[in-house]
């Protein structure tokens, strides 16, 4: 909303207080997020769905075997699944977004002798091929290059997961886990038990500092 003030010539400054300091504002606030809110959601779930769906199709056969090798398959992964998820994404945010916007505009006209024509005009400047395909190609230009870093290192992150439990299974050793605090002061949790709990915690942080 404070893109759309500055779109219009407001200052953010004036538009963030006539949104969040009066009640006018915050009804008007609340209006719009209720209007765009699910087609966020759609859009925000259709992007990382295709992808979780899309991965198992294009993941390298094996495993990687060296750092480097788990930087090339994320990279491959992102390059494989950004685009098509830009795409899917964008079209779901077009329709969404456009549905709403259209939905907002007719909101705004007020009953009248040229509310008819009132209403045809908000149609006509929303849904034309024209301004359709500009937003469409802006929007998916945007998305790829966004959701394509973005999922290199989600992609990242599981690719050098699977690699480092690999590499710690073949040498013998297992990834560490957390102790937890429970594990860790153990015993006897009542009020009798709180001296010699004490003391146990003391003497296994006194061994792991020798």
């Amino acid at each position: 909303m404070l893109q759309m003030a500055k779109i219009n010539g407001e200052r953010y400054p004036s538009a963030a207080l006539r949104l969040f300091t009066t009640g006018a504002g915050m009804r008007t606030y609340a209006s719009n997020t209720a209007l765009f809110a699910p087609g966020e959601a759609l859009r925000m779930t259709l992007c990382f769905g295709t992808k979780d769906f899309l991965a198992p199709f294009v993941r390298p056969a094996g495993s990687a075997a060296s750092e480097a090798e788990v930087f090339g398959r994320a990279a491959s992964l992102a390059v494989a699944t950004g685009p098509v998820v830009a795409v899917v994404e964008s079209v779901a945010s077009l329709a969404s977004e456009t549905v709403s916007t259209v939905h907002a505009k007719l909101g705004a006209v007020s009953q009248g002798g040229d509310a008819a024509a009132m209403r045809a005009e908000a149609l006509g400047a929303v849904v034309n091929p024209r301004y359709i395909a500009r937003c469409f190609t802006s929007l998916c230009t945007k998305n790829i290059v966004a959701n394509t870093a973005t999922f290199f290192f989600m992609f990242l992150a599981d690719e050098y997961t699977q690699y480092a439990r690999e590499r710690d299974a073949g040498s013998g050793n297992r990834l560490r886990r957390r102790t937890t605090f429970e594990e860790l002061i153990g015993g006897d949790h009542t009020p009798e038990g709180v001296p010699a709990m004490g003391a146990r915690l003391s003497r296994k942080f006194t061994n792991r500092n020798d």
